[in-house]
């Protein structure tokens, strides 16, 4: 079986001169757009908010977000999204909100 390259990769990687450098440049060129995904998902979670939506809505949008980080490598753990989740609801929540930051034990997502 023959392997193939992308053309945008080989074209990236045709005048470099060693595997060593390829890789490199590889690297630069790649992990450069993943931290790019890396930030903007974080900003939009850091930025949810619930506003109109239902609880359910707005649950499933920080779900969404917080899977999405843990597939480019960038996990959010259960105390970062509790907090995250808190922080973003409307004063109605505020009773639940306090309690949640009362407890001795801490929450998970689930």
């Amino acid at each position: 079986m023959m392997a193939s390259v992308d053309s945008t990769i080989a074209l990236t990687i045709a005048a470099t001169t060693s595997a060593n450098k390829a890789w490199e440049l590889l690297y630069t060129t790649y992990a450069n757009k993943t931290n790019t995904n890396i930030f903007s998902l974080r900003d939009q979670l850091q930025n949810t908010k619930k506003a109109s939506k239902t609880i359910a809505e707005y649950l499933q949008e920080v779900r969404s977000l917080s899977d999405a980080l843990k597939v480019v490598g960038s996990p959010v753990n259960d105390d970062e999204i509790i907090i995250k989740i808190l922080s973003g609801l409307v004063p109605e929540y505020r009773e639940i909100s306090v309690a949640i930051h009362t407890r001795e034990s801490s929450l998970s997502f689930e």
